[in-house]
């Protein structure tokens, strides 16, 4: 036989071989080397292959995408239940308004041992990155975002 039959579990196949990263996820590990690993596959029609995975949640899968181009990076959160994308959220990203590479706001994340997402907004005051806003959530059984007040 020359070809090989493409069975319908390719995705379960790609999700299958992916590396499970376990909690915290600190910015140290997000900014760090050889923490990223490569896609074998597509997931949530984004093109980006540098994932991190993170333990499902039942039956949740719980990925993280990056975008990494210069300074203008981005993070995804992507949720998979069933087969089927639930989340699909950008949680880290850099605006630069004024000036080309110039960084004017910069949203990034951390996820803490009892998977509970940090997002905190800075934007530049002078020379520096303040904290502005600060927002907490956690994945449901659903896979869906849920506010923490």
């Amino acid at each position: 036989m020359f070809f090989k039959r493409q069975n319908g579990n390719y995705q379960d196949d790609c999700y299958s071989k992916t590396k499970i990263t376990n909690l915290p996820i600190t910015n140290k590990i997000i900014n760090g080397n050889n923490v990223w690993n490569q896609l074998d596959c597509n997931i949530a029609n984004l093109d980006n292959k540098d994932y991190l995975r993170l333990p499902d949640i039942k039956d949740v899968k719980v990925f993280i995408l990056a975008n990494f181009n210069f300074d203008d990076f981005t993070y995804t959160l992507v949720t998979i239940k069933n087969d089927k994308i639930i989340t699909k959220q950008d949680i880290g990203f850099a605006k630069d308004i004024d000036e080309p590479n110039t960084i004017s706001e910069i949203t990034e994340f951390e996820i803490d041992q009892d998977y509970v997402f940090v997002i905190n907004t800075k934007s530049k005051s002078g020379e520096d990155l303040k904290i502005k806003n600060t927002e907490r959530f956690k994945i449901d059984e659903n896979g869906l975002i849920v506010i923490i007040k």
